[in-house]
């Protein structure tokens, strides 16, 4: 029964966050499209003089198989469509598809808005509208047909999507050459637009189109990720753990002194904690070049002592490699685990970079962070065993954190929009009670947990830890 509870539970969860979450337009065009085809279709049921259509389905038994057969010729496109983007927002967003989700998601977009519009407009109209004589054409129907034309409209939007994605695969691929994959990428996207525009067979070439892309998808799905490559010096070494109780040894805490952005010390540190001294869990949100929507996310354990330590996702870089968000969507890179002092990856930001870092004190207790902690632990070892790639939208320094939060902050409305701007994760953790509010508003509280002028006073001080924290709750 408690299975039964938690799937209707995460059904609900997952479909109310559709209305914020990515691909929401379709929430507006889609039942659009069905209603327009309900119009087309009622006016013709007025015209020939037919009963409203879900009176006629309840009532006409013998017509009802009929019936349903209209519904999904002229919505059944709608339908396939909606199955088709839910299964890509879920992929993106959950990334797994709840196929009983998108069926249900798809009806209520394509058919609930068709059933319940088509008999009014027989109703609405079949006293003004002449009824046409038996056997002879409707030549008044809505001109354009505008329900087909406006699913044609989003097949081409999403053809147009498919393609974009698809060159830049090619692009991001790894094949050898950078000409060779501009040239391959630019020949697809030009074949592409070539087939639809001037063909003849519109249905064969999105058949091709489908199964080239369904290829692509493939070839792109067997990249492998590795551990194997010529990493930027302040990513080259992975941490590892080891669990023995109530004790906790890593292995390669990153322990940097830092003289300017590219001139460091490099250090690392083998350290054993007491779970019995892990006292506090931190959120730490990093914004750069002016960033307000999106921010680096980080998390700070604390022991007793003053003793932090962070906990950091972020992309595994290559040598010269440049870091851009669209590069990140088409595997360029992998992702590590960061554990390192507050001293190195907190001074680096505030007094090198210029980010500007924002630190708050959750409202976990001693219990909840030991579970957090042990779990990051558990992803660090499993990462350190077989590399993943980084992935800007559905595998980043905010999501890769996120499941070790949900085991004791689990479904606090996880479906907002605010994760994927995590720039705004400093007020949704503040609208669900999960960082300590202080008695402040929001507005006050960020002015207060803005650490920048306190590192900077701070510098590489042995008690940098506790000295950005003065004058916070503690």
């Amino acid at each position: 029964m408690s299975n039964l509870a938690e799937m209707f539970t995460r059904s609900f969860e997952h479909l109310s966050g559709r209305l914020g979450g990515p691909l929401s337009l379709r929430l507006i065009m889609q039942p659009l499209a069905a209603i327009l085809c309900a119009i087309l279709a009622g006016w013709k049921d007025a015209r020939k003089g037919h009963s409203p259509y879900l009176w006629a389905l309840f009532t006409h038994k013998g017509h009802r198989r009929d019936l349903i057969s209209q519904a999904f010729r002229d919505v059944g496109k709608v339908f396939v469509l909606a199955i088709l983007l839910d299964a890509i927002y879920q992929v993106v967003l959950f990334r797994f598809v709840y196929p009983g989700e998108s069926l249900l998601v798809a009806f209520s977009l394509a058919f609930v808005p068709y059933v319940l519009i088509r008999g009014p407009v027989t109703r609405m109209l079949g006293c003004c509208v002449k009824i046409a004589a038996p056997g002879t054409t409707d030549q008044r129907d809505l001109p354009g047909k505008i329900g087909v034309v406006l699913v044609r409209i989003q097949l081409g939007l999403l053809v147009a999507l498919m393609s974009g994605w698809s060159a830049l695969a090619i692009y991001f691929s790894i094949l050898p050459g950078e000409k060779l994959r501009l040239v391959l990428a630019f020949g697809f996207a030009t074949a592409v637009a070539g087939s639809f525009a001037f063909l003849p067979n519109r249905r064969r070439t999105l058949v091709v189109f489908l199964t080239a892309f369904a290829l692509l998808v493939a070839g792109w799905l067997c990249i492998p990720a590795s551990h194997e490559r010529d990493w930027t010096t302040d990513a080259a070494v992975l941490p590892r753990a080891e669990i023995a109780g109530n004790s906790v040894t890593i292995r390669n805490v990153r322990n940097f002194d830092h003289h300017t952005m590219d001139d460091f010390t490099v250090r690392y540190d083998d350290r054993t904690y007491d779970l019995h001294k892990l006292r506090t869990l931190d959120v730490v949100l990093s914004y750069w070049e002016g960033n307000e929507d999106i921010a680096h996310g980080m998390l700070s354990f604390g022991f007793e002592g003053d003793d932090y330590l962070v906990v950091s996702a972020e992309t595994r870089r290559e040598t010269d490699e440049p870091q851009t968000g669209l590069r990140g969507l088409f595997k360029q890179y992998e992702m590590i685990y960061v554990l390192a002092e507050e001293r190195d990856i907190l001074r680096l930001r505030t007094n090198l970079r210029g980010e500007d870092v924002y630190l708050y004190r959750t409202l976990s207790t001693p219990e909840e962070a030991s579970i957090v902690f042990l779990d990051v632990l558990k992803s660090v070892e499993k990462l350190a065993e077989k590399p993943r790639f980084y992935n800007t939208i559905i595998d980043n320094c905010t999501t890769g954190l996120i499941p070790h939060l949900l085991l004791i902050r689990p479904r606090r409305n996880l479906f907002d929009l605010r994760i994927c701007l995590n720039g705004r994760s400093d007020e949704m953790m503040y609208d669900n009670g999960f960082i300590d509010r202080e008695g402040l508003t929001f507005p006050e509280l960020r002015r207060r947990h803005h650490i920048n002028a306190a590192a900077l006073a701070a510098g590489a001080a042995p008690d940098f830890s506790a000295r950005i924290r003065t004058g916070l709750a503690r």
